[in-house]
């Protein structure tokens, strides 16, 4: 009689042994326990993001967007994208720094000065990107009396026809983190799996140096020489109690045109810790097995001014007299070494086979005891 209740008590005694560790395996294959910390490096030709301005008004009226230089609204990106991934997640735990590369043209690839300076003031500079929304005027100005100045040879100033409104724009230093709040799932076969990328948020720092200018078009040379000394004047008087208040830009060597004087009020827009969603929720974001690497493809789409919401008091002003949306869409693309990844399976069939294996040799000391 003893021997039988022995082997029901140890039977009982392996089966909570087993179900235990069981519980454990599955608790262990469902969370981040497993998860794998991979930094992918960005692929630059693959990795671009276009910017996309709608809804441009100023006091009222429809401002027409344009590039400031070829390719401006277009940034290729360099850096990194880090990521948690297990068998059956990917998490994106923040750190990650793609960084927009400055325009560059020629073969030499020189970088293209766009405007307004650094600052929002001086003169042109490289930048990731740089846009101009402008709203057509066509108004003849009556001659202006410039004898206050006593300027040589300057009496009045004629400045022809009040052209347009041009709104400049160059964003600099944008760099992007990827982050995610809990873990993405990730579905499919394991050398191609995707993931909702709609579940991860951007945050977006760098600097948006804004100029709003009035461009002035003379009828002439001489007129247009005259008036770029008298405006350039003007403004290193008023410069000089309110220092980078306003800009003059023309070109005293365009004899054969165009005339244009652009004369503006500058200031630089900080856009740093600015944290939006992906709003992509047509794309699906990929982690691939290619040859010994993993290659990571993440579909970009946000606003990230969707109005002038967060820059303070003024806020509502500016949303008034400028409202607008600026996004960004496209993709980033990064590969990282192939590593061992543990799958929820394997996890459970390794308790298993633990386990099965630690009974065994419990079995075989009792039997070796026994006889």
């Amino acid at each position: 009689m003893f021997k039988p209740v022995r082997v029901l008590l140890l039977t009982r005694f392996y089966a909570r042994v087993v179900a235990a560790c069981l519980a454990g395996a599955v608790a262990l294959s469902t969370s981040q326990v497993g998860a794998v910390g991979l930094t992918f490096t960005l692929n630059q030709s693959q990795s671009n993001l276009s910017l996309d301005i709608k809804n441009a008004q100023l006091f009222g009226l429809n401002l027409s967007l344009s590039e400031q230089a070829t390719g401006s609204l277009k940034s290729s990106y360099t850096g990194t994208i880090a990521t948690d991934i297990n068998g059956s997640s990917i998490d994106f735990p923040g750190g990650s720094a793609a960084d927009a590369s400055i325009l560059t043209s020629g073969i030499f690839k020189l970088p293209v000065n766009m405007l307004p300076g650094v600052g929002g003031t001086g003169a042109a500079a490289p930048a990731d990107y740089g846009f101009k929304l402008s709203a057509p005027i066509g108004t003849s100005i009556p001659p202006i009396d410039l004898t206050f100045l006593n300027i040589p040879g300057v009496t009045t100033l004629n400045l022809g026809t009040f052209n347009s409104i041009d709104l400049n724009t160059s964003l600099r230093n944008v760099i992007l983190d990827v982050t995610s709040n809990t873990p993405i799932p990730r579905t499919g076969v394991p050398s191609l799996t995707t993931f909702d990328a709609s579940q991860t948020s951007i945050v977006m720092s760098g600097n948006a140096d804004v100029s709003l200018a009035a461009v002035l078009t003379a009828g002439d040379f001489l007129s247009y020489s005259v008036n770029g000394l008298a405006l350039s004047s003007l403004a290193s008087l008023i410069n000089a109690q309110v220092p980078g208040l306003l800009s003059v830009n023309y070109n005293p060597l365009a004899i054969f045109g165009p005339y244009n004087i652009s004369v503006g009020l500058g200031t630089s827009v900080p856009i740093s810790g600015l944290a939006v969603p992906n709003e992509d929720v047509t794309k699906l974001g990929s982690l691939q097995v290619v040859g010994t690497q993993y290659r990571l493809t993440m579909p970009i789409s946000f606003n990230a001014i969707p109005d002038f919401s967060s820059l303070g008091a003024a806020s509502a002003a500016l949303s008034f007299l400028l409202p607008l949306h600026l996004g960004f869409s496209g993709q980033l693309v990064g590969v990282a070494p192939k590593i061992a990844v543990p799958e929820p399976g394997s996890v459970v069939l390794l308790v298993i086979g633990l386990v099965s294996l630690a009974l065994v040799g419990i079995n075989r000391r009792r039997a070796g005891r026994a006889t």
